[in-house]
Formats: structure tokens, C-alpha cells, sequence
């Protein structure tokens, strides 16, 4: 019997879809998981002519022109880092209503996309999980770990439940080197926003805001900071591009046993219980008095270590993969007033924009 074909492209050169693509792609054909089905992959949205069963787009969308030549093929997407803004939902809403499912990393993404396309759920695998010091090595340190446009809800939070008081030390890092002027200007009207002041000292490797202190994020100094900590905190606003992004580290801290604490409107707590792993909020922490942070993390551990493994997310991908190709779903038939609604929505999205 012939395999079932799917192509999966276009073929990045980037972390992240090596991350959600080659590594597990490449573990799947290793390991012959899924005899059934050949894989290949494509480079570029021009080399797309139709001759597969399935076609898997990932981190981008074909144009409409390329649809419409596609329409008697299956069509699916991986969105990665793709919805920064709610217009554009609306906007590919309109290429994405053309297609036999989205695989989602993101709960909150998926709900949102839900009435577009048939969701089908995927996991990140932990990558690069943390060693952990001994406990008997670890510094009575709270941690965090973030990229710039994070800060100010952090400190926003941390203003409103004076939670550094509660530690006798903290080590936050950031990506200070990505901080040019038109970024401060930008973090000081978000901390302007939240009525907080706008103190901002800047050097290669210390940023210095509010009098709390950031230093210049690298993958040693993450580790050494993961390490030794006694425990990492994670805060997400309730804002679309907090929301929709898969609480990839929370994972990972769960994974390699890492305490973490998040505030109580983090996408990551329904996420992880919905894998069966039960994350503890900030104000548990501070509402506890005797938190015994070492058997939480080893309690996170026990959950997270097996369902993110590489080889259990291989096996979700097989699983998902064969159902996208076993649906009877049948999308509208294309339609060319879609040319127009999208460069309506497209004008429309612009101004919303700015």
C-alpha cells in the first residue's frame, strides 16, 4: 500500500523550528514511529504544487493565490510566534477558514482559534532542561527570567504584593543588550501605564529600573542563576500577546524540578493542568508559612519529567498527525471575494495597530 505523503515546511533556519520541527520530526523517522506516513519537508512556498496528501505550513501562512491552487489537498498550521496582535486573528482568520486544522501549542491560542479551523493540541518538548544544586547550595534567592517587554508587568506585580521583601536576595535577568533607545522609550511608557515612575539606568550588563535590578540574560548565567535559586517566579498580564504564547518555560522549570510560582491569571496554570500538573500561584507562596519549595519542585518533577520528554511528544505529534490526515473534514469551497475581505481586514488591522 502506498504511504500517505505530508510536507512540512517552509524549512527555517531558526531555533525554534528545529525546537518544534526537525528534532522531533527526525526522532519520529529514527525511531520508525510512524511507517505509515512519509515525511518530507519543502523550502519555500513555491516549491508547494499540490502532489501530497497533506501539506503542514509552520511559522508562516501561504498566500491566498497559493490556497486557492491547494484546494484539493489537506491544509494544516503550526503557529509559531505568529499571533502578536488580535487583528491579526481576524486577518488570517480569512486563509485559515481554507484549512483542515491548526495545531495549537497554546490552550488560550487554540480557544481563540476555535471557530476558524479544527484544533489539534501539541506540546514543546524540554529542550534544555536545568541541573539543580543540592539543596543544602542553594541561596535564598527568588529568580526571574524574561525578555524586556515583560519587566514592567513585573514590576508592576511585584509593586502590589511587595513580594522582594519577602527573600533575602533575587537575581533577575533580561535581554539588556536588546535594549536600544527606542525600546527604553517604549518600557517607559509601559511602566508610565501602569502609574508606576520611570527610573531607567542602563549599562552593558546592569539595568537598573525603579531601583530593582536586571542583568544581562545568557544561557551560563541562566543556568547558574536556575541552579542556585530557592525558587523563580512567572508573571503574565492578561493582554493578548501574554496570553496566547505557550508557557514554554513554565514547563521546563516543571520539568527539571525548578519551584516556580506564578501570578493567578498565568496562561500556564490551565495549560499544565490540563497535562495533570499542578502549579502553585505567588500569593499560595505568600500566604504559606512554612512552603516547602524543595518538595514542590521535586512534586513538579514527578508530573512534568515523562509528558515533556521528546519521546512523549513524538508520540503526540504521530498521534495528532495521523488524525489530521484521517479527518473527514471539509472546509468552504474558495471563494475570490476572500481576496478583498483580506485586504480590508489587513487596511482595518493597520489602523487598529497604531
Amino acid at each position: 500500500m502506498d504511504k500517505y505523503v505530508v510536507a512540512i515546511g517552509p524549512v527555517k533556519q531558526q531555533a525554534s523550528f528545529h525546537w518544534v520541527v526537525t528534532d522531533v520530526v527526525e526522532y519520529i523517522l529514527a525511531n520508525e514511529m510512524m511507517n505509515d506516513v512519509k515525511i518530507i519537508y519543502f523550502d519555500d512556498e513555491d516549491d508547494v504544487s499540490g502532489k501530497y496528501d497533506a501539506y503542514f505550513f509552520v511559522k508562516a501562512l501561504p498566500s491566498l493565490k497559493t490556497i486557492k491552487s491547494l484546494q484539493h489537498t489537506k491544509l494544516f498550521f503550526v503557529p509559531i510566534d505568529y499571533f502578536s496582535y488580535p487583528f491579526k486573528l481576524t486577518l488570517e482568520a480569512i486563509k485559515l477558514q481554507y484549512f483542515h486544522g491548526v495545531l495549537c501549542h497554546s490552550l488560550h491560542l487554540a480557544d481563540r482559534l476555535a471557530g476558524v479551523a479544527p484544533i489539534f493540541h501539541i506540546d514543546h518538548y524540554a529542550k534544555f532542561p536545568f541541573n539543580r544544586s543540592l539543596a543544602e547550595h542553594r541561596k535564598q534567592t527568588v529568580a526571574w527570567v524574561g525578555v524586556h517587554e515583560y519587566i514592567a508587568s513585573t514590576l508592576d506585580y511585584l509593586r502590589q504584593y511587595d513580594i522582594l521583601n519577602r527573600f533575602e536576595n533575587y537575581e533577575f535577568l533580561t535581554n539588556i543588550n536588546a535594549l536600544k533607545p527606542r525600546r527604553i522609550k517604549k518600557l517607559k511608557q509601559a511602566l508610565t501605564a501602569l502609574d508606576l515612575p520611570a527610573h531607567i539606568e542602563k549599562s552593558d550588563d546592569v539595568l537598573i529600573v525603579n531601583g530593582v535590578r536586571f542583568q544581562q540574560w545568557s544561557e551560563e548565567k541562566q543556568a547558574q542563576v536556575i541552579s542556585e535559586c530557592e525558587l523563580v517566579i512567572d508573571i503574565k498580564q492578561d493582554g493578548f500577546r501574554h496570553q496566547v504564547k505557550p508557557p514554554t518555560k513554565c514547563q521546563l522549570y516543571a520539568t527539571s524540578g525548578v519551584p516556580v510560582y506564578v501570578n493567578d491569571i498565568h496562561p500556564a496554570i490551565a495549560q499544565l493542568s490540563n497535562d495533570g500538573i499542578a502549579l502553585r500561584t505567588i500569593n499560595q507562596l505568600l500566604d504559606s508559612n512554612n512552603e516547602d519549595t524543595s518538595a514542590y519542585g521535586q512534586s513538579l518533577r514527578e508530573q512534568a519529567q515523562e509528558q515533556y520528554s521528546l519521546s512523549n511528544v513524538a508520540k503526540r505529534y504521530c498521534y495528532v498527525i495521523h488524525q489530521c490526515i484521517s479527518s473527514s473534514y471539509r472546509p468552504p469551497k474558495f471563494s475570490y471575494l476572500s481576496y478583498w475581505h483580506y485586504l480590508k481586514a489587513k487596511i482595518c488591522g493597520v489602523f487598529a495597530k497604531a
